[in-house]
């Protein structure tokens, strides 16, 4: 049996249904719009929580991607235990036995 390591792929993301679909890309990667584009990814957006994901798991090193910062995604890699989620900053962080683990309020779940 051969195990895969999950790491998803851009497509597999419905980016058309993303509060940023409209907008300039380069907003994201720019130190000088990253309040803006915090506030694009942290409207009613109905993938943030995939885009966050997909980021994490990648990793994605540069760029605002589904309301977390560069330096706000580098807290998740660190191997210890959360008291806050990173994503919405809720206090009911789940550990499971398998290495992860999830905000109870938002879903954003990260390895440890």
């Amino acid at each position: 049996m051969t195990r895969t390591r999950l790491r998803p792929g851009f497509d597999t993301v419905d980016w058309s249904r993303s509060a940023c679909r409209d907008l300039d890309r380069d907003m994201f990667f720019s130190p000088s719009t990253e309040d803006e584009a915090l506030s694009v990814c942290r409207s009613p957006c109905p993938i943030r929580l995939e885009c966050l994901n997909y980021a994490l798991l990648r990793p994605e090193q540069y760029g605002v991607w589904g309301g977390l910062t560069e330096a706000q995604r580098r807290v998740t890699h660190y191997t210890k235990h959360r008291v806050r989620c990173p994503g919405c900053a809720g206090a009911v962080v789940d550990r499971t036995l398998a290495g992860t683990e999830t905000c109870a309020l938002c879903g954003l779940s990260w390895r440890v």
